[in-house]
């Protein structure tokens, strides 16, 4: 597998409750937030180190093997930087390289953002 992309930012939440959203998007009790487009799949965890590390497969059906690897750690404020690195099996990034980092970004620093009330 190699790295054909990484980004990241600040979510203003702790590691954990990050973690939490990531592992379980629609977790009883909590605001949901993964909202899928189109032909894309949900995502399923498939590696975890709690609260730091977890695993997706990717969200597009004609890439099953590629993975985004999500990393937290704690960032002052008691929020978390969250960074997701997308690995392909084949060296190469989705069709459209831009709009499937753009759709990721919006994914975990839009959406999942949103979620905690901001």
């Amino acid at each position: 597998m190699e790295v054909v992309g990484r980004r990241g930012g600040t979510l203003p939440a702790p590691p954990r409750i990050v973690f939490d959203a990531l592992a379980e998007p629609h977790r009883p009790n909590t605001r949901a937030w993964l909202e899928l487009r189109g032909s894309e799949l949900e995502p399923t965890v498939v590696e975890t180190n709690p609260p730091t590390r977890l695993v997706w497969t990717a969200p597009w059906p004609d890439r099953p093997e590629d993975r985004i690897e999500i990393l937290i750690r704690a960032a002052p404020g008691g929020e978390s930087h969250v960074e997701w690195v997308l690995w392909s099996v084949d060296g190469t990034p989705p069709d459209s390289r831009k709009r499937s980092f753009q759709r990721l970004q919006e994914m975990i620093q839009r959406d999942l953002r949103l979620s905690f009330g901001q």
